[in-house]
């Protein structure tokens, strides 16, 4: 009976999860194409039909675009997915938002699964209180607050609510569904889901270290790796090595080289110098996971690069070698703990890697979105151990009202959590329904960031708020500094909106001011030459 019971207890609260992802995100549905969606959608011809597979699957992530686009990325399923999208709906949005909400209703219930098997039965403080294999009452709701944690986060809003972002929802997805059957031990089906993961989002090669940590640090004793020595875990890895290796050499054939553009000059640096480098970036992404305020698309984040050794470098080695001191700890006296520590690190390697490859400090919110879940693991195992503390040493043999007032206070918290992680999510999502809200925000939230102000004064001329425009746009130039890189597109911009006013003279005024600062903006050139066309007309009517 206990056992039937915990087994309906699992599923209503795995229905109660998928319902909560819907309804978190359902007002995204309504939302439009922003930015990246202009073109890996609209102007996408290889999403419209299947039969453009085999080019897909050969070619960059951009090869459908006329310039080829940058051979940076390789990330065919990210193309299989738009496919199933514009079979949906064409090519009307809310068809490509459903979708990205399914792959995080199934990556709420991935998660919950997962946490299952992590939370379950070896906990310390008295998780549970059943002596066989089968997770206990409380061990469920620990998974389900993981979940919900995961569900409502509003670091996440970014990856759902953005079209462009789908490659994180569909890596997570596989890459979560072959850690369950790793932890099975179900290898080929494993193997399978990180073959899918990797070709949605190169994130997902480094991500078999997890398997590796697992084994060795809350992982049954008796697992086949640990059981079969060192060939065991030869024999246990190798199929993801093959997989890693399948996709460099189609990576290499696609792009025609293995490593992405480099944007920057840093991308020089020697390996410790790019790794101490990464250390205020890390240290930003996990302030976003614990504190998710002041959310933003466009993050202006200024340190300085270091490029040899002195105080700042110390600095940064300093950070790095107590944080690797409390890992260490937490790996003696906390192993699960750590392992959800890990998880947080190991999933970013690639984003820190990446940004100091193109020689920029570049931080986004998306590539928080894996992470989110071994976040929300380590908050419900500190409740868990909480509540454990408050019961005494042994669950089994506690007192009961000092376990009662445990959970009663990890309940309030929780829910008071929950509830503002859920407000902070639908704010957040109507943020993103729009082109000119979402730049409104950024302009709003770091109003140094010219590259977001052209954005949002290009929005403000295509919705034709002209004069909105041409106050923002001449507030803007007055108060950039000489020689500022966004000031020709300023001009640019500002002369578009006086033609769209019909004030021919002022526009060419300001096209010729952006070319006598950047005489390479082609669009200024070709707008001067078309306002010359109806000067000279207006000319020849009088």
């Amino acid at each position: 009976m206990v056992r039937t019971n915990t087994n309906k207890l699992k599923v209503a609260l795995g229905v109660v999860l998928a319902l909560a992802a819907w309804l978190l995100y359902i007002n995204t549905l309504s939302g439009e194409f922003i930015k990246d969606d202009i073109y890996q959608v609209l102007r996408n011809e290889w999403i419209r039909d299947f039969r453009n597979t085999p080019e897909m699957i050969f070619s960059s992530v951009w090869s459908f675009m006329e310039d080829g686009g940058e051979a940076t990325f390789y990330r065919p399923v990210m193309h299989l997915s738009y496919m199933i999208s514009y079979a949906l709906s064409e090519l009307r949005p809310w068809g490509f938002h459903l979708v990205n909400i399914l792959l995080h209703s199934l990556n709420v219930i991935m998660v919950y699964l997962l946490s299952l098997r992590l939370l379950r039965d070896t906990i310390e403080g008295g998780a549970d209180t059943s002596n066989d294999s089968r997770p206990g009452k409380r061990t469920v709701y620990g998974a389900f607050g993981a979940a919900l944690i995961f569900a409502a986060h509003p670091i996440n809003t970014e990856a759902v609510a953005w079209v462009a972002a789908v490659p994180e929802l569909s890596f997570t997805l596989f890459f979560l569904i072959s850690f369950y059957f790793f932890i099975r031990e179900k290898v080929l089906l494993s193997t399978a889901f990180f073959f899918l993961s990797v070709f949605s989002k190169e994130t997902a090669v480094v991500l078999p270290i997890l398997f590796a940590l697992y084994t060795i640090t809350i992982g049954p004793r008796e697992g086949r790796l640990l059981k079969g020595g060192a060939l065991g875990w030869v024999k246990g890895f190798a199929p993801y090595l093959l997989v890693i290796c399948i996709y460099l050499i189609m990576r290499v054939v696609a792009l025609g080289a293995l490593a992405p553009v480099s944007r920057g000059s840093e991308g020089g640096l020697p390996l410790y110098l790019s790794a101490l480098n990464s250390i205020p970036l890390l240290l930003k992404y996990i302030e976003k996971l614990f504190l998710p305020v002041n959310l933003v698309y466009f993050h202006h984040i200024r340190f300085d690069i270091i490029t040899g050794f002195g105080p700042g470098a110390a600095a940064y080695l300093l950070t790095t070698l107590v944080s690797t001191g409390l890992l260490f700890i937490l790996y003696k006296k906390e192993k699960r703990i750590f392992f959800f520590a890990a998880w947080i690190l190991v999933a970013l390697i690639p984003a820190l890697g990446l940004a100091f490859l193109r020689g920029s400090p570049d931080f986004s919110e998306r590539y928080l979105y894996f992470p989110a879940a071994g976040f929300g693991l380590i908050l419900v195992s500190i409740a868990l151990k909480f509540i454990g503390y408050c019961s005494g040493k042994t669950g089994v043999n506690a007192a009961e009202r000092r376990r009662k007032r445990g959970t009663l206070a990890v309940t309030i918290a929780f829910t008071l959590l929950i509830l503002v992680y859920s407000a902070g999510t639908v704010k957040r999502n109507a943020v993103w329904s729009s082109s000119i809200g979402l730049w409104a925000d950024v302009v709003e939230k770091a109003p140094e960031n010219m590259t977001a102000r052209l954005w949002y004064y290009n929005e403000l001329i295509k919705s034709e708020r002209l004069d909105a425009a041409i106050d923002a746009l001449n507030g803007a130039i007055e108060i950039s500094p000489p020689g500022d890189d966004a000031l020709d597109g300023l001009h640019n911009n500002l002369g578009i909106a006086y033609a769209k006013k019909g004030m021919i003279r002022a526009a060419a005024l300001e096209f010729q001011k952006a070319l006598s600062i950047a005489p390479e903006n082609k669009e200024a050139a070709t707008n001067l030459e078309q306002a010359a066309v109806i000067l000279r007309a207006e000319r020849q009517n009088k």
